[in-house]
């Protein structure tokens, strides 16, 4: 298996996810290095433009396919690092107002 990204996880990220069932922490996995394969991450949902150019705010914020998780990472092109940053569980409350 071939990674176009490292992936590296902040310990917030860590002491999250250490909490979701076994099965959830699997799918997430999953969808992390599928993520990593990409030349791109930012291609997938509406966040092709989150973070990029932006020293403000290098975080990209993102929903991945088929998991109801938002993810929080930082591209590092330069080192070729995706670092997870944090994970929170979606709602519909979440997106409610």
């Amino acid at each position: 298996m071939t990674l176009f990204w490292n992936i590296d996880y902040e310990i917030d990220f860590v002491e999250q996810i250490c909490y979701f069932p076994i099965e959830e922490q699997t799918r997430i996995q999953n969808e992390v290095v599928k993520l990593a394969k990409l030349e791109d991450p930012r291609s997938i949902g509406n966040s092709t433009d989150c973070g990029k150019d932006d020293e403000e705010c290098p975080y990209i914020v993102q929903n991945l396919p088929g998991l109801l998780f938002e993810f929080m990472y930082e591209l590092n092109p330069t080192e070729h690092q995706l670092t997870f940053i944090n994970i929170r569980k979606v709602t519909f409350e979440t997106y409610s107002s």
